[in-house]
Protein backbone atom coordinates (compact mmCIF):
# COMPACT_ATOMS: atom_id res chain seq x y z
CA UNK A 1 0.00 0.00 0.00
CA UNK A 2 1.10 3.55 -0.63
CA UNK A 3 1.26 5.94 2.34
CA UNK A 4 -1.97 7.60 1.18
CA UNK A 5 -3.76 4.24 0.93
CA UNK A 6 -2.40 3.30 4.34
CA UNK A 7 -3.87 6.42 5.97
CA UNK A 8 -7.18 5.64 4.30
CA UNK A 9 -7.09 2.08 5.69
CA UNK A 10 -6.12 3.29 9.19
CA UNK A 11 -8.98 5.81 9.25
CA UNK A 12 -11.43 3.19 8.02
CA UNK A 13 -10.28 0.78 10.76
CA UNK A 14 -10.31 3.44 13.48
CA UNK A 15 -13.89 4.43 12.69
CA UNK A 16 -14.97 0.79 12.63
CA UNK A 17 -16.15 0.85 9.03
CA UNK A 18 -16.08 -2.16 6.72
CA UNK A 19 -15.30 0.05 3.73
CA UNK A 20 -14.14 3.62 3.11
CA UNK A 21 -16.80 6.31 3.55
CA UNK A 22 -15.54 9.82 2.78
CA UNK A 23 -18.38 11.53 4.67
CA UNK A 24 -17.67 9.58 7.88
CA UNK A 25 -13.94 10.28 7.61
CA UNK A 26 -14.55 13.99 6.93
CA UNK A 27 -16.64 14.17 10.13
CA UNK A 28 -13.98 12.40 12.20
CA UNK A 29 -13.12 14.08 15.50
CA UNK A 30 -9.54 12.80 15.56
CA UNK A 31 -8.21 16.26 16.37
CA UNK A 32 -10.09 16.08 19.70
CA UNK A 33 -9.22 12.51 20.68
CA UNK A 34 -8.81 11.70 24.37
CA UNK A 35 -5.29 10.29 23.93
CA UNK A 36 -4.22 13.33 21.89
CA UNK A 37 -4.78 14.45 18.35
CA UNK A 38 -4.47 11.68 15.78
CA UNK A 39 -1.31 12.20 13.68
CA UNK A 40 -3.32 11.18 10.58
CA UNK A 41 -6.09 13.75 11.13
CA UNK A 42 -4.68 16.44 8.78
CA UNK A 43 -4.08 13.78 6.09
CA UNK A 44 -7.38 11.88 6.31
CA UNK A 45 -8.85 13.49 3.21
CA UNK A 46 -5.95 12.68 0.90
CA UNK A 47 -3.33 15.34 1.59
CA UNK A 48 0.18 14.04 0.84
CA UNK A 49 1.75 12.53 3.94
CA UNK A 50 5.33 12.15 5.07
CA UNK A 51 6.21 8.65 6.25
CA UNK A 52 7.58 10.27 9.42
CA UNK A 53 3.95 10.79 10.49
CA UNK A 54 3.54 7.00 10.65
CA UNK A 55 6.35 6.90 13.20
CA UNK A 56 4.47 9.46 15.31
CA UNK A 57 1.28 7.38 14.99
CA UNK A 58 3.06 4.21 16.12
CA UNK A 59 4.75 6.00 19.02
CA UNK A 60 1.36 7.33 20.13
CA UNK A 61 -0.11 3.83 19.87
CA UNK A 62 2.70 2.38 22.00
CA UNK A 63 2.61 5.11 24.63
CA UNK A 64 5.79 6.79 23.38
CA UNK A 65 7.97 3.72 23.90
CA UNK A 66 10.36 3.26 20.95
CA UNK A 67 11.27 -0.28 22.00
CA UNK A 68 7.62 -1.33 21.86
CA UNK A 69 7.32 0.14 18.35
CA UNK A 70 10.31 -1.94 17.28
CA UNK A 71 8.83 -5.08 18.86
CA UNK A 72 5.29 -4.45 17.56
CA UNK A 73 3.54 -7.64 16.50
CA UNK A 74 0.41 -6.06 14.99
CA UNK A 75 1.10 -7.35 11.49
CA UNK A 76 -2.49 -6.64 10.45
CA UNK A 77 -2.13 -2.91 11.21
CA UNK A 78 -1.92 -0.95 7.94
CA UNK A 79 0.79 1.30 9.44
CA UNK A 80 3.01 -1.65 10.46
CA UNK A 81 5.42 -1.48 7.47
CA UNK A 82 5.93 2.27 8.05
CA UNK A 83 6.47 2.10 11.83
CA UNK A 84 10.14 3.14 11.59
CA UNK A 85 9.33 6.28 9.59
CA UNK A 86 10.68 4.77 6.36
CA UNK A 87 8.85 3.82 3.18
CA UNK A 88 9.49 0.11 2.59
CA UNK A 89 8.79 0.54 -1.13
CA UNK A 90 11.82 2.86 -1.40
CA UNK A 91 14.26 0.59 0.41
CA UNK A 92 17.56 0.55 -1.47
CA UNK A 93 16.56 3.40 -3.82
CA UNK A 94 18.74 6.48 -3.91
CA UNK A 95 21.99 6.63 -2.15
CA UNK A 96 24.25 8.58 0.03
CA UNK A 97 26.54 10.79 -2.05
CA UNK A 98 29.29 10.37 0.51
CA UNK A 99 28.98 6.60 0.23
CA UNK A 100 29.20 6.85 -3.58
CA UNK A 101 32.27 9.06 -3.28
CA UNK A 102 33.99 6.58 -0.93
CA UNK A 103 33.27 3.66 -3.23
CA UNK A 104 34.48 5.49 -6.34
CA UNK A 105 37.53 7.01 -4.63
CA UNK A 106 36.43 10.56 -5.44
CA UNK A 107 35.93 13.48 -3.12
CA UNK A 108 32.37 14.52 -2.39
CA UNK A 109 32.77 17.67 -4.47
CA UNK A 110 34.12 15.70 -7.43
CA UNK A 111 31.27 13.19 -7.26
CA UNK A 112 28.54 15.87 -7.18
CA UNK A 113 30.12 18.07 -9.86
CA UNK A 114 31.16 15.29 -12.20
CA UNK A 115 31.79 16.55 -15.72
CA UNK A 116 32.03 20.18 -14.62
CA UNK A 117 35.14 22.32 -14.29
CA UNK A 118 35.40 22.72 -10.51
CA UNK A 119 38.35 25.11 -10.80
CA UNK A 120 36.20 27.81 -12.41
CA UNK A 121 33.90 27.79 -9.37
CA UNK A 122 36.84 28.26 -6.99
CA UNK A 123 38.24 31.15 -9.03
CA UNK A 124 34.88 32.94 -9.08
CA UNK A 125 34.69 32.96 -5.28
Amino acid sequence: MTPKETVRACCTNCLGMKQHNADEIRDCRGDQAFAGACPFFPYRLGKRISVKVFRAFCLQCMGGNRDLVRECEALSCPAYPYRFGKNPARQGIGGNISQYARESGKSRQESTCEGQDIGSYREAS
